[in-house]
């Protein structure tokens, strides 16, 4: 699998990228789940495996020597594939807009910056309104 650098100009082709890379975090995932940890070596030899950080493939490395009967756990990978997630669910569009709650600006300072002397103004207009 061969990852280009992605332009960040183009949401669709970092989306792209970004999910390939998710793909692959998902492999090796599949791999530390069933501990076939003569899977990850063969993953970890791919070019996107530079996409990784060096803690992580280091970690991957030590989890793939261990013996059949280790019960230790990549977290550092894990953690690494829970962040790209959420990276990942961020690029997506929102289903719905946020509503906007007109909620004011609050009182004090930012009060203060639309002209007025306090909140205390606002919040009369605020009672008025209900």
């Amino acid at each position: 699998m061969r990852m280009w650098p992605a332009d960040l100009n183009d949401p669709e082709a970092s989306s792209v990228e970004l999910g390939a890379l998710v793909a692959y975090l998902d492999e090796i995932v599949r791999a530390v789940d069933a501990r076939a940890r003569d899977r990850v070596p063969p993953l970890l030899a791919e070019p996107i495996a530079m996409h990784l950080p060096r803690e992580v493939r280091e970690e991957l490395t030590l989890f793939a020597g261990q013996s059949g009967s280790g019960f230790r756990a990549p977290i550092k990978f894990l953690r690494f594939r829970y962040r790209t997630l959420q990276l990942q669910a961020a690029e997506q569009p929102a289903i719905e807009p946020q509503l906007d709650l007109g909620l004011g600006g609050g009182s004090g300072w930012s009060g203060a910056s639309r002209g007025t002397s306090s909140g205390v103004d606002r919040d009369d207009e605020l009672d008025a309104m209900r």
